[in-house]
This record gives C-alpha cells, structure tokens and sequence, in this order.
C-alpha cells in the first residue's frame, strides 16, 4: 500500500506542490471565513441559553410556587366544603324524623278521611236504594218460606237450595262491598240478621 502511495505521489508532484502554494496563498483569506461562522454561531448559542437558565430558574420557580399555592387553596376550599356539606348532612338527620312525622300524619288524615267518605256513600247508598232492594226481596223470599239470602263481591243475592247449590234471587246495583260493616250496622237497625260467610258473603236473615 506504501508502494502504490509513493508511485501517485511521484507521478503527481507537480499537483501536490501547486495544490500546496494555492492553500498558504488562500488560507489567510479564508480564516476569517471561519471566525465569522464561529462567532455568529457562539452569537446565537449564548442568548438561547441564557433564556433557557433564566427560564428554569426563575420563571418555573414561580410558576411552582404559584401552583402549590393554588393547591393549598384548593385543599382548604374542599376542606370547608365537605365541613359545610357534613353541617348540612346533619341538619337534614335532624329534620327528618319531624318531616317524616308530619308526612305520616298527613298520610293518616287522608286515609282518615278517605274510609269517611266511603262509609258516608255506602250509607248513602243503603238509604237511597239499598233497603228497597232488600225488602223487595225479602218480600219474594217469605212467599217461598224462607228467610235468608247471601249478597256476594257484586251484590248478587242468592240463597241455597241443596249442597253446594244455589239460586239467584236478585241484585243489589252499586252494592259497596267494601263497607260491609256499615251495611251490617244499618241492616240491624231495621230488624234484620247478618252475619260473615265464607268467602265473605253477607249472609241476611229477619
């Protein structure tokens, strides 16, 4: 390899020595060249990071603190929330069994007042078109010799005539099942019998 070195360097002296003249002649012109690109080069370097230190040094500093003191607001703030939330949570225990009692009154006094209404149509009902029906009844009964009939949910009437055999004899209209203790109540006053079958049947006798 040294060999073929010394063989192109013999047969290129003349460019060696020529390319070695233009390099000292061009070098003092070109030296500025460089100096120029460094110092533009440490010129841009120097106030980049000069902003960066100043950066991190105060300006994140600050804002660093600025964030921990919103934290620490933060946290009070939440503090003094959960303690009103927590003042608020006990004010609504304290107040509710009164709230619950004044809810269970009121409950009481409409059903109070419901089972008044229902009881005043049942008798309603009884001195309308009640005791006709019944004694219309009746009346058809003690031609047949009997004296009993039963009045079921719908106010049908029917009385027995053999085991687990029955016939109907008539119909009560509007019959108010629901009340049948009012009905019982009035139906005494009048002279008749009653009494609670199966299947509450009001069972009518005289």
């Amino acid at each position: 390899m040294m060999e073929e070195m010394n063989k192109w360097l013999s047969a290129h002296k003349q460019l060696c020595v020529i390319t070695g003249i233009f390099g000292l002649l061009v070098s003092p012109f070109l030296w500025p060249v460089f100096l120029a690109v460094i110092i533009q080069s440490l010129s841009l370097v120097i106030p980049v990071a000069a902003g960066l230190f100043f950066y991190e040094k105060f300006i994140m500093k600050k804002d660093k603190e600025e964030t921990n003191e919103n934290d620490d607001d933060n946290k009070q703030q939440k503090k003094h929330a959960d303690a009103r939330k927590v003042h608020a949570d006990a004010e609504k225990t304290e107040d509710l069994p009164k709230n619950h009692e004044k809810g269970s009154e009121t409950v009481n006094f409409d059903n109070q007042e419901k089972q008044a209404r229902c009881r005043a149509q049942a008798a309603i009902w009884y001195e309308n078109e009640g005791f006709e029906r019944i004694q219309a009844i009746r009346k058809t009964l003690e031609s047949e010799n009997r004296n009993r009939f039963s009045v079921n949910r719908e106010g049908i009437c029917s009385i027995s005539i053999g085991k687990r055999k029955y016939r109907r004899v008539g119909i009560l209209k509007g019959y108010p099942f629901g009340q049948t203790e009012v009905i019982r109540e009035k139906l005494k006053k009048d002279g008749f019998i009653t009494s609670m079958g199966c299947n509450n049947y009001l069972w009518i006798s005289w």
